[in-house]
């Protein structure tokens, strides 16, 4: 039997609940795994029986000694062969320990970062939000990107869409620096011009330390200030995260269940939050919506 390797017991229940926003599949899946969990104890102690005898503790002996053979001798041999370590990866080995995985996971700094309160260090760029005029109607959109072509004419043809309507646009920049990170981490550093260290418990980090961040700034000037993510909000605490950017209204994956989802995350598809957009910014309003 594999066990799945929980990083413990509080990332079991923090992780609890996704499962009324998962897909119905997920749910009937969870509700096999838990009627076999608790199923299979009594059944096997049951066909156990006729074994717990003396000599059953030799057939416990000799399965372990193999077990034990078996994974000193064989447990770097992989059905796939693939290098490096990949996001949710399988590690395609054929015999391997659950422990040692499970102590990988575990000990890895990107999850010891969950549990560790960050430093917010301010940082000095010309980011996006820079450019932003007087209208009362202010839309910022921060996507993740996956890099920059090596070659000019490239990235060109990838941003073609937007260059064939110059004509609609006042101005367009681009550009690129060197970051490696979460996602998370562009938005603070888009909006608040923030740099994050050190951990991403972002409900124990002080609300001052968001004073600055665009959406407080737009709120203190009367904007109704939107933020949202097609993403769940328990994903890098965004639920707690947000508020404290300044933002007075939050719209994420769970608020629309009715909506087309996308990998890898069953977030909602990016073309699906249009409407919901345009919906929130109402004439009369004004407005600042950031996605």
């Amino acid at each position: 039997m594999q066990l799945f390797p929980f990083l413990d017991i509080f990332a079991a229940i923090s992780l609890a609940p996704f499962l009324v926003n998962a897909p119905l599949r997920y749910m009937v899946l969870v509700g096999i795994v838990a009627t076999y969990l608790t199923v299979m104890p009594f059944i096997m102690r049951r066909l156990a029986k006729p074994f717990m005898i003396k000599t059953g503790w030799l057939y416990v002996l000799f399965v372990s000694l193999v077990g034990f053979f078996a994974y000193s001798h064989f447990n770097e041999i992989k059905y796939v062969d693939r290098h490096g370590e990949r996001f949710a990866q399988s590690d395609y080995f054929v015999i391997h320990s659950q422990y040692k995985r499970y102590r990988w996971v575990a000990d890895s700094e990107f999850v010891k970062h969950f549990g560790k309160v960050p430093t917010m260090i301010p940082i000095d760029i010309d980011n996006a939000s820079s450019y932003f005029g007087n209208s009362d109607k202010k839309l910022l959109i921060v996507a993740e990107s996956w890099g920059v072509a090596r070659h000019d004419s490239t990235q060109k043809d990838i941003l073609a869409g937007i260059y064939n309507q110059t004509d609609r646009l006042e101005f367009i920049k681009d550009g690129y620096f060197d970051f490696a990170g979460a996602t998370v981490e562009g938005e603070l550093r888009e909006l608040c011009l923030l740099d994050v260290e050190g951990g991403y418990a972002f409900n124990k980090v002080a609300n001052k330390e968001f004073d600055n961040c665009l959406p407080n700034q737009l709120k203190r000037m009367g904007y109704h200030t939107i933020g949202m993510h097609g993403g769940f909000s328990q994903i890098y605490e965004r639920d707690f995260l947000y508020p404290k950017m300044g933002f007075a209204e939050t719209v994420f994956a769970e608020h629309h269940g009715d909506k087309k989802r996308c990998e890898a995350f069953n977030g909602i598809c990016d073309n699906e939050l249009f409407d919901i957009v345009a919906e929130s910014l109402p004439p009369m309003i004004k407005t600042s919506f950031i996605g």
